[in-house]
């Protein structure tokens, strides 16, 4: 017994020696420990909230009648926001209503926007979809194949495709308009009704 007990004395003094010795760095190590997780609790708070309020405005986005009062939410969402979805959700969406409005230039400054500070690939590759599309419509073909060409996402191999074989047929290319024409079919069929638009267009230029 009094062998453990000298032992136990050993470790109590060896233990208060090496307090005494590193108390410094022991005390400093907790502090950084305590504002450490006190600082990332209030990034985290503040990034929910903007995260919040950043939802709630492109909700006002999508319900906005009005393309001047849409406007400017979203130039706040652009200005305040861009470091969420939010904003570059909100730029693509009114540039659709631009574009709606023929308003071409004003549409691809905000698709440009979008892909330029979105934060998620799936929004990247649809602001290079809807500026795909703005060119088409411009007639700026070249451009569009560009745009279209640049999409990467997955989920867009379809519309990627759809898009490729309109522009395609627009330049004659009905070669390359028909190989994309059949990706789209082939991903589309039995799944969504496009596949029969798509078939058509495959049937056309095949009579040809």
């Amino acid at each position: 017994m009094a062998l453990d007990l000298n032992n136990e004395k050993d470790l109590n003094d060896k233990f208060s020696d090496f307090f005494s010795r590193y108390k410094k760095n022991i005390f400093i190590s907790i502090v950084l420990f305590i504002t450490f997780y006190v600082l990332t609790l209030y990034i985290s708070g503040n990034n929910e909230k903007k995260l919040f309020l950043a939802s709630n405005m492109y909700q006002k986005v999508l319900l906005t009648k009005n393309i001047i009062d849409a406007d400017v939410i979203v130039s706040e969402l652009k200005h305040n926001f861009k470091d969420t979805p939010y904003a570059s959700r909100s730029a693509i969406f009114l540039g659709n209503l631009y574009s709606k409005e023929k308003k071409y230039d004003i549409a691809k400054d905000n698709y440009i926007w979008a892909m330029q500070n979105a934060i998620e690939p799936s929004l990247k590759s649809l602001s290079h979809y809807q500026l795909g599309i703005n060119y088409y419509l411009l007639e700026d073909y070249k451009s569009a194949l560009q745009e279209a060409n640049k999409i990467e996402d997955g989920g867009f191999i379809g519309l990627k495709n759809y898009l490729l074989g309109d522009i395609y047929l627009k330049m004659n290319n009905k070669k390359e308009a028909l190989k994309s024409y059949q990706i789209t079919f082939d991903y589309y069929v039995d799944k969504n009704d496009l596949a029969k638009v798509v078939k058509t267009k495959i049937d056309a230029i095949s009579q040809e």
